[in-house]
């Protein structure tokens, strides 16, 4: 993974656009791919995101 954006945490029920930049060749990036997302404590659950494509 190359970044993710924002850098700082996301307070609980805020709303932010999120941006994660990978790097990998053009045929390791087709298809569709699942995003997870989870808090830094211990216990702070996950959020999953199925169907993330890339251009």
């Amino acid at each position: 993974m190359m970044g993710v954006w924002p850098l700082e945490p996301i307070a609980p029920g805020d709303q932010r656009s999120v941006g994660v930049e990978v790097e990998m060749t053009e045929e390791a990036a087709r298809g569709s791919f699942t995003l997870k997302l989870w808090g830094q404590e211990a216990g702070s659950g996950s959020e999953h995101f199925d169907g993330v494509t890339f251009p």
